[in-house]
């Protein structure tokens, strides 16, 4: 199985995606690195490349010269959308037995990007809460 990208510690899977040394000085770090906190190389696989295209975007933003944190939010918000339409709600079972729904797997990632986010900018707290609220629980708009 394809293990590209990926990183494993403490039996956990992390996707992994390496700064071009050029850059480095202006990312303030080596590598992009993101714990995907599983230990399946299957789940892994499959989670794996929202954030190696995250992070392949935020090294071209760099090469352009910079980066505009409010619209990188805007694309990434605008990339999740096609992904929640098209996810799979029926409950499937891994290769170690664990139940998995797909899209609820997206909204956690979507949860987790938010309080970081979050703790980055803090007035959008209310607004990431509320938005992920009304996808989370559609219902709750219509009364």
């Amino acid at each position: 199985m394809d293990s590209k990208y990926l990183v494993k510690q403490h039996n956990t899977y992390s996707v992994v995606v390496e700064i071009p040394k050029r850059l480095q000085a202006k990312a303030g770090q080596k590598r992009f690195k993101k714990s995907l906190q599983t230990d399946s190389l299957a789940e892994a696989n499959r989670l794996k490349h929202h954030y190696v295209h995250g992070f392949q975007r935020k090294i071209a933003e760099l090469e352009k010269g910079g980066d505009d944190t409010l619209a990188a939010l805007y694309r990434d918000a605008s990339e999740w959308k096609p992904t929640l339409a098209s996810a799979r709600t029926a409950t499937e079972v891994d290769e170690q037995g664990r139940e998995i729904v797909e899209r609820e797997e997206y909204l956690s990632v979507i949860k987790e990007q938010a309080s970081q986010i979050a703790e980055l900018h803090g007035k959008l707290v209310g607004t990431v809460t509320s938005r992920l609220r009304q996808v989370r629980e559609p219902s709750s708009r219509i009364r």
